[in-house]
């Protein structure tokens, strides 16, 4: 896939992936950002993000948690676990 196109949504979204997996928060956000970018109809991709900030809201990082919680609920729609998540971090920055 690289070999093909090394600046696919797919690349950024599968270094997305390793990077979380490796507990690399930033650079999975920002590769997960570059994915949306490129195709910002693809779903997963929120719900990958809506995933990461429910895990900065339970580290106790709201302040970068809740922005993409936000995206996340947006493009989503419908009651998700995201709802939750940014509920609770909204909460923890008193908003």
């Amino acid at each position: 896939m690289y070999a093909l196109d090394p600046n696919s949504w797919r690349m950024h979204r599968l270094s997305a992936q390793i990077y979380s997996e490796a507990n690399q928060h930033k650079e999975a956000i920002r590769e997960f950002e570059a994915a949306v970018k490129l195709s910002p109809k693809q779903p997963d991709l929120y719900e990958e993000l809506g995933d990461l900030g429910s895990t900065l809201v339970e580290q106790g990082k709201s302040q970068t948690g809740v922005p993409l919680l936000k995206e996340a609920v947006k493009i989503l729609g419908g009651p998700t676990v995201a709802d939750y998540y940014l509920g609770r971090g909204l909460a923890d920055l008193g908003m």
